[in-house]
């Protein structure tokens, strides 16, 4: 096991505490989602700083024998400090005295010069069973709107008040999971049908573009690169705007529909899935029928507004590919000159 592993695997990962919307794992890094970071309350925001810092940097003495710590070469950058990384971060997303009090409980451990933990990036296991097979482009819109017709049938269903009040919450819910399924179902798509695609994830995605590959290993990820691809998809939480909306942005080369008429929404998701219908304060998550309806008009204008950008930037695509090929013909019939 390489040392950068060991060091993800002696890591208190403070992280682990906060909601999957708090944060995004890049490989050996992490982010934290800023509007979710914005919005929580000052623990989880102490959380969320000291465990980035020490998902990010860790004290060079841990891989170096007593004596020897002077002699440490930062090979990525520093060395570091909490008080200018905090600041730098998440300074204009919260208080001074939040950020005060992550800094000098990072100070307290002692160490005056922190260093980048090396990038390792970790692919994953592409499982067959839980991929997605979307024969046509127009396929996920079609599936979408099937799926949102269930949830509408769904509240529809009769019981006690108790059973009612569960059942919008669920549905609610599941409205966003269609969302999910739509996203992914959309990018799947065109890495199964689109070279390009493919190369513009590996070319432009922080989880595959900074990886460092050895010259032996080229010819062998070579072969495997659209599992390597598909295996990430897998892993995705397509309900982050951040990660969701870049990926449909390298994946069809556009500039995706606005995720903030979600953003409401997957927090109440989250509070109905992860807290049982609480919010973060303990208090009792509302859902009504006509708020399930809002959510799936946005939805289904959502994914209106996004096949209407694929279908334009499709005729871009040819268009530009039929002035080459006119380029290239006119090329041919003038000849060489002399």
């Amino acid at each position: 096991m390489g040392r950068t592993k060991e060091l993800m695997y002696e890591m208190d990962d403070e992280l682990d505490n906060l909601p999957e919307e708090a944060f995004e794992l890049w490989g050996s890094r992490a982010e934290i989602e800023k509007y979710w970071f914005s919005r929580a309350g000052s623990e989880e925001q102490k959380i969320a700083m000291y465990g980035w810092f020490k998902r990010n940097f860790y004290y060079p003495g841990t891989l170096l024998l007593a004596g020897a710590r002077n002699n440490h070469i930062y090979a990525e950058g520093g060395p570091y400090s909490p008080k200018s990384e905090i600041a730098s971060e998440f300074g204009a997303y919260t208080g001074e005295d939040i950020l005060q009090q992550v800094i000098r409980e990072l100070e307290e451990e002692g160490v005056t010069g922190w260093a980048l933990i090396p990038e390792y990036v970790d692919d994953g296991d592409y499982d067959e069973l839980l991929d997605v097979d979307v024969s046509e482009r127009a396929a996920p819109k079609r599936d979408l709107e099937m799926r949102l017709n269930n949830i509408v049938e769904m509240l529809q269903l009769t019981g006690s008040e108790a059973a009612k009040t569960l059942n919008i919450q669920l549905a609610f819910a599941a409205t966003i999971t269609a969302l999910e399924s739509f996203l992914w179902e959309s990018v799947s798509y065109a890495v199964e049908h689109d070279e390009m695609a493919v190369r513009r994830i590996i070319k432009k995605v922080p989880h595959f573009n900074e990886q460092k590959l050895g010259l032996g290993e080229i010819f062998e990820r070579h072969d495997g690169i659209r599992t390597l691809v598909k295996s990430y998809l897998q892993d995705t939480v397509w309900h982050k705007a951040e990660t969701a909306g870049m990926l449909l942005k390298i994946s069809f080369d556009i500039r995706p529909p606005s995720f903030a008429r979600f953003a409401e929404a997957v927090i109440k998701r989250h509070d109905i899935v992860h807290r049982s219908s609480r919010t973060k304060d303990g208090e009792q998550v509302i859902v009504t029928s006509e708020e399930i309806q809002i959510l799936m008009n946005h939805v289904r204008d959502f994914a209106s507004e996004l096949m209407v950008k694929l279908d334009e930037r499709q005729l871009e695509v040819a268009m530009e590919n039929a002035t080459a090929r006119l380029k290239a013909v006119g090329e041919d019939l003038s000849g060489p000159q002399f």
